[in-house]
């Protein structure tokens, strides 16, 4: 389970910046 924790630390920040480009992205199309 420990594997799993350490996994998901590195995992949330990837997450955070694929989802800000995401937003970003949306709201370039959008403007």
């Amino acid at each position: 389970m420990g594997n799993c924790q350490a996994a998901w630390e590195v995992a949330s920040p990837i997450r955070r910046i694929l989802s800000n480009r995401s937003v970003s992205v949306v709201q370039a199309v959008l403007s």
